[in-house]
């Protein structure tokens, strides 16, 4: 007897497709408008190493350093359920730089992140009462300085000083968009003279590799896979079933060889002229 395919399982089919298709379009729909609660490109789209900064020329002098432990807590506040909190811990060095012609400022905070997770008081470990990470500049040099060209319109890092998540992708990962959608260059001052190359920021940023983008890609991917399987599933039961009702087409509605053709009907062959018998 030929194995037929019902109703019911070609319909079952062509509402899987369905669901696959709708699940592929809303995935590219959501990757299109960057639907992604982890994605900096918004940013670096506004940002422009070349043209945001000019070199500020004989650089500037490291007038003084300082080394603290930053504690960062965040709650958001009234709220009663499902409330967002957030906590850091870093080894911290800030620096006051004198600009040519005398003009002292503070550069932007130099963060090595202990814990993106945790604030210092609540970590598990002992804490350093020591630097455990150098200062990438030391005291009483001069180093390289940039200044913004329009600083009123320049994209700042709008976490600090006081988040230092963004420190590291893992930060930025514990951070998500209340980080990604405010990233960029590390001012510490109105005037965002930086001693941080901001060629060098920007890079840190381009590089950051979004786990959340990488996730959505993959149920994109899957969605589509799982439409071309089940529509080919679908096509080949629809085929099955259409070839089901022409053979069984030919025998006749009272039984096989009722219609005096060649037919084959649950596993009996007919010829013309035979009325049912062996």
């Amino acid at each position: 007897m030929p194995w037929r395919i019902s109703d019911k399982a070609v319909n079952l089919l062509a509402c899987l497709s369905v669901l696959f298709m709708g699940g592929t379009v809303v995935g590219l729909v959501l990757l299109g408008t960057q639907y992604d609660d982890g994605n900096v490109s918004g940013r670096l789209a506004a940002m422009d190493p070349g043209k945001d900064f000019e070199t500020i020329q004989g650089g500037c002098t490291i007038r003084s350093s300082r080394w603290t432990l930053h504690s960062y807590y965040y709650s958001q506040p009234n709220c009663y359920s499902q409330c967002y909190h957030a906590s850091a811990c870093s080894e911290r060095w800030t620096h006051n730089i004198t600009l040519p012609g005398g003009n002292v400022t503070q550069s932007a905070p130099e963060d090595h992140l202990l814990s993106s997770l945790k604030s210092c008081a609540n970590l598990d470990t002992d804490l350093p009462a020591t630097p455990t990470v150098p200062s990438a500049f030391a005291a009483n040099t001069t180093v390289p300085c940039w200044r913004a060209v329009q600083p009123s319109t320049i994209t700042r890092n709008e976490r600090l000083p006081d988040d230092p998540r963004t420190a590291t992708y893992d930060g930025l990962n514990a951070c998500r968009a209340r980080c990604s959608l405010v990233v960029g260059y590390a001012c510490g001052n109105e005037a965002c003279v930086t001693i941080k190359d901001p060629a060098e920021q920007y890079s840190y940023y381009e590089k950051y590799d979004n786990p959340t983008m990488a996730r959505n890609v993959g149920i994109v991917v899957g969605c589509s896979v799982g439409t071309l399987l089940t529509c080919v599933a679908g096509y080949w039961a629809n085929k099955e079933y259409n070839k089901n009702v022409e053979v069984g087409s030919g025998c006749g509605s009272s039984g096989c060889g009722s219609s005096g053709r060649s037919c084959s009907c649950d596993g009996e062959e007919w010829q013309e002229g035979e009325e049912g018998q062996e």
